[in-house]
């Protein structure tokens, strides 16, 4: 008995796959040898036999793809063994085939082998050792065969990966000649695949980076293989594009290069991101720097992260010796050795807010400004006003806080020049006020001493006359002790429940019989300190124009433009025709600078008053404090006003 292998098989080798079920086609005219033949090849039970008597039967099922593998004998009346393994093979399957034939001439053998067998087995001796030898030759041809679809599967799985992925991958060799090229590799280089397999290829790289490339193709050894770069390519428009590039060397056994891996990531868009970007921070940088107020900013452990010229110039502290470091103090000395106290208060809401500046001052949002006065390292002191807000990362978490610092020492100057000159108008003021107070009473004196010396009715009627007058120039001399102290004294955070109590006692001898109704409670406005003389006035005017009025009333609400802060009595009320009249200069029954001195306390930091009451129905003011000029600690409730 011979056995005909394949070339590169192993007639005594057990092939991956051996415990798997292989299923098998046995065809053969003879009947008792295909039963003798699955009995042997099935009782190990991991082949399964199906026989059949005719070949072109056996053709036909042996397109179905369930078997592994086909027995075959030679001579059969349809047709003979080899015409079969012709038409499998010409119909394109690769299904493993074994030639089990009687006959043993030599032309048989090749032409089996020929034509794509992949055993030949002579019938014939002891039939317990033939079919084991058969069954060894189908164990070995439907393992190679299972280990071969495999192959392909995971070469045809890699293929479709790589043919698939957007980055453009590629395998040449050290002359430039292409083994491989994926779609995308393709496209970058606009070429198409049959354009670029077996033939020699470069991109057109500009003339300048050749040598770099080469250089660096140069450095890749079996020791370190691996290696990336940043290329640029010039496209067929002229365009250039920037490719990323993660390349292998591989070397056969001598160290010698025999083919080059790439992987390329058009990386064009990020590089022109990137290079906005770093147009942008210089941009920014330079506008930072262009600033005339310092700023500077920190992040939460303390570092400063920003500090620009004008810093540098207050300061005296360049931004290369702070820039990263968080030791304050010899940079910022209004902060002192600690993170700011000014900064705590952005950061941690809760912090008490005690601190040396004069005043702290919440505006919108977590956004807090102070004023103080500070001093140098080289001595200079200065007025500062700080406006501190905190940062944001891009998860909105607080990441830091932004600082701008303006020098207002001029401004400081200036205010305290004016407040020197404003006093000394109101001393003159109340000299002069006192002397024609005083000239005025002694007129009065000499005019009753006339009245007493029985002087004709017409004498009379013209000392009442005179007097009339005097009594109007006291009225105007004392209405201008208000008007002089209106903006003297800064303005300052004011607690509108207390100022609208306060206005109400000093009425208190001609209210008793009106019910007043607080709802201020918890408000503060930044305003003159004359805040009580407004609503003095105020009820003044309703006491004096509606003396029908028992009710008065003031609250507070959120407008779209600020607070509002509402007075209202159920008297007479204004026309409608004389709603803005009334805040004009000398317009009234008395000395008219009533409501027009109201506006111009309010105006002072930017607080505004109209009327909107109905006729009939009682005045209704709306006081509308802008936004940052007010700050409420609690919700106000109606609180009757004793009086």
């Amino acid at each position: 008995m011979r056995t005909y292998p394949l070339p590169d098989g192993n007639d005594k080798g057990q092939f991956l796959g051996e415990k798997s079920m292989i299923h098998a086609l046995y065809v053969d005219d003879e009947p008792a040898l295909l039963d003798l033949g699955k009995m042997f090849l099935e009782n190990s039970r991991d082949i399964a036999i199906d026989t059949d008597l005719s070949p072109k039967d056996a053709l036909v099922r042996a397109t179905t793809g369930r078997y592994d593998a086909i027995i075959s004998d030679y001579q059969m009346p349809e047709m003979d063994g080899i015409s079969l393994l012709k038409q499998i093979r010409n119909s394109g399957q690769r299904i493993p085939f074994i030639l089990f034939t009687g006959r043993g001439r030599e032309e048989v053998v090749i032409d089996a082998l020929n034509n794509g067998a992949d055993y030949y087995l002579q019938k014939g001796g002891n039939p317990k050792a033939q079919f084991a030898e058969l069954r060894n030759m189908l164990i070995q041809a439907a393992g190679r065969r299972r280990i071969e679809d495999e192959l392909k599967q995971s070469e045809e799985r890699y293929r479709n990966v790589v043919e698939d992925q957007t980055e453009a991958i590629c395998r040449f060799k050290p002359d430039g000649t292409h083994v491989f090229a994926n779609a995308a590799y393709c496209a970058l280089v606009g070429k198409r695949k049959e354009d670029l397999i077996g033939k020699k290829f470069v991109p057109n790289i500009p003339k300048e980076d050749l040598v770099v490339t080469k250089n660096y193709l140069d450095s890749l050894t079996p020791d370190n293989p691996k290696g990336y770069m940043t290329q640029r390519l010039i496209m067929a428009d002229g365009s250039v594009r920037w490719v990323m590039c993660n390349d292998r060397a591989i070397f056969d056994k001598d160290g010698k290069v025999t083919e080059y891996q790439s992987v390329a990531r058009d990386i064009t868009e990020q590089k022109k991101a990137k290079d906005a970007l770093k147009d942008s921070e210089k941009t920014l940088q330079y506008i930072i720097d262009f600033l005339p107020d310092a700023m500077y900013a920190i992040d939460l452990f303390g570092n400063v992260i920003v500090w620009n010229r004008a810093a540098e110039v207050m300061t005296g502290v360049p931004a290369a010796r702070i820039l990263g470091k968080s030791d304050h103090e010899y940079a910022l000395p209004f902060y002192g050795k600690r993170i700011p106290t000014l900064v705590d208060i952005v950061l941690h809401p809760g912090i008490s807010e005690s601190s040396p500046y004069e005043h702290v001052q919440r505006t919108e949002g977590k956004t807090l400004i102070s004023e103080s006065r500070v001093t140098f390292p080289d001595g200079r002191s200065v007025d500062i006003w700080i406006k501190a807000s905190p940062l944001y990362d891009h998860n909105g978490n607080i990441s830091g806080v932004l600082s701008v610092v303006h020098d207002v020492s001029a401004y400081k100057h200036l205010e305290a020049a004016l407040t020197q000159a404003n006093r000394k108008l109101n001393l003159m003021s109340a000299v002069t006020r006192h002397g024609i107070l005083n000239k005025l009473t002694a007129l009065n004196v000499y005019l009753d001493l006339i009245k007493t010396e029985t002087p004709t009715p017409t004498v009379i009627r013209r000392i009442d006359r005179i007097e009339s007058a005097a009594d109007a120039i006291r009225r105007q001399v004392e209405a201008t002790r208000q008007y002089q102290d209106m903006g003297v004294k800064s303005p300052l955070w004011c607690n509108v429940f207390d100022c609208f109590s306060t206005a109400v006692s000093h009425c208190n001898g001609r209210i008793k019989n009106v019910e007043c109704t607080n709802n201020l409670a918890g408000l503060d406005v930044y305003a003159d300190p004359l805040l009580d003389q407004v609503f003095a006035n105020l009820i003044e005017n309703s006491l004096t124009h509606s003396p029908s009025a028992t009710a008065i009333s003031c609250s507070y609400g959120k407008r779209r433009n600020g607070m509002a802060i509402v007075y209202t009595d159920n008297g007479t009320g204004i026309p409608n025709d004389q709603k803005e009249l009334v805040f004009r200069e000398g317009y009234g029954k008395n000395t008219g600078l009533g409501l027009f001195l109201v506006r111009e306390i309010l105006a002072i930091t930017g607080i505004t008053i109209r009327e909107t009451g109905k006729p009939g129905k009682g005045v209704r003011f709306e006081i509308i404090v802008p936004e940052g000029g007010y700050q409420v600690r609690a919700s106000g409730a109606k609180v009757p006003v004793p009086g």
